[in-house]
């Protein structure tokens, strides 16, 4: 059995936020075992989006790295349906969490260059809290657990939390002979 390496970043920001900004690099598609040389790496700034169901890109990181669309698709945005050129590219999140050869579309995205889509932050445990009115965005691959704050509370409280009604099942009466 593979053991996944558990990678995993925490954002910290000043004062609360209305957007989940942060800085990425992105390259061209390819895979480090291939012995192909790593093509250059780009500074980008992303937004995390949980609206998004995929990734998206915007035409100026097109044009820097001279990507070649693989495909098309339609993508269905706040701005309407259009047909989006596909491509294959590498996204390196903070302390070392990577997505390789990931489809994105290209988007007309202001301001940022990147959208981070639900095909990202459904891979893994993603959080966010707002302690001491600071943000904190945390990300982590492959998911471990889920979080239920309902459960955490009635802990404390000393409660059992809230329990699924058992099953109902069929019982055969035993005869005594």
């Amino acid at each position: 059995m593979t053991k996944i390496r558990k990678t995993a970043f925490t954002t910290k920001y000043d004062g609360r936020v209305s957007e989940l900004a942060q800085d990425v690099r992105i390259s061209e598609a390819f895979h480090p075992a291939s012995g192909s040389k790593q093509p250059p790496l780009h500074d980008v700034k992303a937004i995390w989006d949980t609206g998004a169901t995929e990734s998206a890109i915007s035409k100026t990181v097109v044009n820097d790295l001279g990507l070649q669309p693989i495909d098309k698709q339609t993508t269905h945005t706040a701005n309407g349906t259009r047909m989006a050129d596909v491509y294959l590219v590498n996204i390196y999140l903070p302390n070392g969490v990577a997505f390789s050869g990931l489809r994105v579309t290209d988007a007309d995205i202001r301001g940022c260059d990147v959208l981070v889509g639900m095909d990202i932050i459904g891979s893994g445990d993603f959080a966010v809290t707002h302690r001491h009115g600071n943000t904190v965005m945390t990300f982590q691959v492959p998911s471990t657990h889920a979080t239920d704050y309902v459960h955490e509370i009635d802990v404390e409280n000393g409660k059992k939390g809230f329990r699924q009604p058992p099953k109902k099942t069929r019982h055969r009466s035993r005869r005594k002979k």
